[in-house]
């Protein structure tokens, strides 16, 4: 079962009904994949330049090239925007890495907290679990089946992973930061897969003048800590009220200045790019 939405998606530039993407989607569990999800908003594919240049990052560590052009990317988006009339929301690139070339693009439906819970925050678990290459951004069938099956028990809504040294890396399906006395922390670049929003999060401390510290969290130490929210490309900022039994702020007054100085880059780059 996939996770496209609208009437259609595009494989190697061609439009094809969605109905059809099942049997593709089947196929690339059986191949190594490259992928990457980008929001538009209004029309405008947010942040496209540093997706491609993570695209081309991803395939540079594989040992592979991007086998399409920036122009072929942005003008394969929009014509899936206007086919499905459909402005606002995130679109999957996939890539099959195999001896017969596979691009496709599809709306995706996203996973996205209750509306509450953007204020309220979610539920989060603990999972032991390690991406082999994090600086690429590859689908992951094992790892995404372990978590979704964890999340289905325990009804949480996301599951931030522990390294074999018992301490945070990034979530299955975000980047993880924490707040503690005025002070940012996430983990170091090469030991998560480097988010486009964790990037965006990064400018707008620095534009807010809080300090960052790149280093990874004990386990042991996160009762010491006052926030927690994940950062993703369609779910944007969401704020932490559990990771198991531990119990964080959701309407902390820095974690509610970094969300509202994302969001004003996100209008920047929408105004400069429409």
């Amino acid at each position: 079962m996939h996770d496209g939405i609208g009437s259609q998606f595009i494989e190697n530039g061609n439009p094809k009904s969605i109905e059809e993407l099942d049997p593709i989607a089947s196929r690339i569990k059986s191949m190594p994949v490259i992928y990457e999800v980008v929001r538009v908003e209004e029309g405008v594919p947010l942040f496209i330049d540093n997706y491609i240049e993570r695209l081309v990052n991803s395939f540079r560590i594989m040992g592979e090239s991007l086998p399409v052009s920036r122009f072929d990317i942005i003008s394969t988006m929009q014509h899936l925007i206007q086919i499905n009339d459909h402005r606002s929301g995130p679109v999957k690139m996939i890539f099959g890495l195999s001896s017969v070339p596979l691009f496709i693009m599809y709306l995706m439906k996203p996973h996205l907290p209750k509306p509450e819970e953007y204020r309220t925050g979610v539920k989060t678990i603990l999972m032991e679990a390690i991406r082999h290459n994090p600086n690429a951004k590859m689908w992951n069938e094992e790892l995404r089946k372990n978590s979704v099956d964890l999340l289905q028990q325990s009804g949480a809504y996301e599951a931030i992973l522990v390294d074999d040294h018992h301490h945070i890396t990034e979530a299955s399906r975000s980047n993880v930061f924490l707040i503690r006395d005025g002070l940012v922390y996430t983990s170091p670049p090469q030991l998560v897969l480097p988010g486009i929003t964790r990037q965006k999060v990064l400018e707008a401390c620095q534009k807010l003048d809080l300090p960052v510290h790149l280093e990874s969290i004990p386990v042991s130490d996160l009762a010491l800590y006052d926030a927690c929210f994940l950062t993703g490309t369609a779910r944007r900022i969401v704020p932490v009220r559990f990771i198991e039994d531990i119990a964080f702020d959701p309407k902390n007054a820095i974690l509610l200045s970094i969300s509202e100085g994302f969001e004003q880059l996100v209008r920047d780059y929408i105004v400069q790019n429409s």
